[in-house]
């Protein structure tokens, strides 16, 4: 009798888990409203949120994605083509980033990895002319970034009750999905229920309609949420956005840059190999205001091999030197030499960087950006630099163009150089995806 009643227990046991777990699944044997889930995503804790968390993740990710950086961009596009004359490279790579392909998760982290080319009057030269492998002139780059969490701030002003106007919308949208589902059901489900069968007939790699009607509600739900991100951009239901966001960032080359040192141009030079290490870990914040204007901040603490030619900038001298051939002939040859008392070195530094974009159009923004560098180790100077930055945006106002005039003031070891120009970063990814 007890086990009996054992039995019973347990068959009672899995029967409440069946009922419990259908009556939590979604079955789609219609067309089904994305509104209802739509509603559940925006409870938490009990209390229901003015905004749904997918359409925010929707929000922030795209948001986070056209933030202005030069150089330090970060980039959600899959593949990219950069060229950066800060540096004097070409760059070529890729970005994975955590939500393998669904829109409405969490922009957790970015893994971008690239070739850097060394360019000389905008070519990288990858063999030379007698086919041997530079690689000295490439390097390979490493970033990973962890993306903190958004913050959207709705306060209404004098002119616009933001609040009210949200759920005003909204209503409005979940009235239209609404009555598209029920006018679907009436008009098309049963000509493609039947449609569907005669198909999967033919062809069994055809999904079942449950999973078809799944994914239209799920396409349904996407466009919803684009759709109030589309009204609260258009019509300035928020006073702003802000993120965060933290990168590491490591650049190792694949071969040691060549120098040639000699102390006075009447001793021999000596060839010397250089390699280019660097790292750098940077936290960034960005605010962008409803109205168009944007502000970024940028800190960088960065470790780089560093030697005393990159310091003072110095350029080569030609040397010719002469061998005897035949025929009393001299065959001449040519080096690049520099003459200088040379030193490797780590420099560690500090930067610190603003940008404020006041100056907002379709084509791009506008805006001013100082900076300091504080260096630390043998190379101890404090640099610094005042900017306009405009970044040029394509039809989807995601940055392609990034360039600055910039006036800056750069120590060597010596002497300290006052500097008129332009910083340019061109980010290439529409083209190649």
């Amino acid at each position: 009798m007890k086990k009996n009643n054992y039995l019973l227990l347990i068959l009672t046991l899995i029967t409440c888990l069946v009922i419990s777990f259908n009556t939590k699944a979604q079955v789609y044997e219609q067309y089904t409203s994305p509104v209802k889930q739509y509603n559940l995503d925006r409870i938490f804790d009990k209390d229901t949120l003015l905004f749904n968390d997918k359409m925010l993740n929707l929000l922030f990710a795209d948001k986070v994605g056209t933030s202005f950086g030069g150089s330090n961009d970060l980039s959600l596009q899959k593949y990219f083509f950069g060229l950066d004359n800060d540096d004097k490279s070409i760059t070529l790579g890729f970005n994975i980033d955590s939500r393998k392909g669904e829109k409405l998760d969490k922009l957790k982290w970015i893994f971008s990895g690239a070739l850097k080319f060394k360019a000389t009057n905008k070519f990288a030269t990858i063999f030379d002319g007698e086919g041997k492998f530079l690689n000295d002139n490439i390097g390979a780059t490493y970033k990973v970034t962890l993306i903190g969490n958004g913050t959207i701030d709705f306060t209404s002003s004098s002119k616009k009750k933001r609040r009210e106007a949200i759920d005003n919308n909204r209503k409005k949208l979940f009235d239209t999905y609404n009555k598209a589902a029920v006018k679907n059901n009436k008009e098309k489900l049963n000509n493609f229920k039947k449609e569907h069968k005669e198909s999967r007939e033919f062809d069994d790699d055809l999904e079942c309609y449950d999973k078809v009607l799944k994914e239209k509600h799920n396409t349904d739900y996407e466009e919803l949420a684009q759709k109030e991100i589309d009204y609260l951009e258009e019509n300035k239901m928020y006073n702003f956005i802000s993120n965060r966001w933290v990168s590491l960032e490591v650049f190792t080359p694949f071969g040691g840059l060549t120098y040639n040192i000699t102390s006075d141009e009447n001793t021999t030079y000596q060839e010397n190999r250089f390699y280019n290490i660097n790292a750098s870990l940077s936290g960034n914040y960005m605010r962008a205001y409803s109205s168009g204007k944007s502000m970024f901040f940028k800190a960088i603490v960065n470790v780089k091999n560093n030697n005393t030619i990159m310091v003072n900038n110095l350029s080569a001298k030609k040397f010719q030197t002469s061998t005897a051939a035949t025929n009393n002939n001299l065959i001449i040859t040519t080096e690049d030499v520099y003459v200088t008392s040379y030193d490797e070195f780590i420099t560690t530094s500090l930067i610190l960087e603003p940008a404020f974009f006041f100056i907002t159009s379709k084509f791009g923004d506008f805006g001013f950006s100082p900076a300091v560098e504080f260096n630390f180790g043998k190379y101890k100077r404090t640099n610094w630099k005042v900017g306009i930055p405009i970044s040029l945006k394509d039809n989807e106002g995601k940055p392609t163009i990034n360039f600055e005039f910039q006036y800056k003031n750069i120590g060597t070891f010596d002497k300290s150089v006052n500097i008129f120009g332009i910083s340019t970063n061109f980010l290439f990814g529409n083209l190649i995806n």
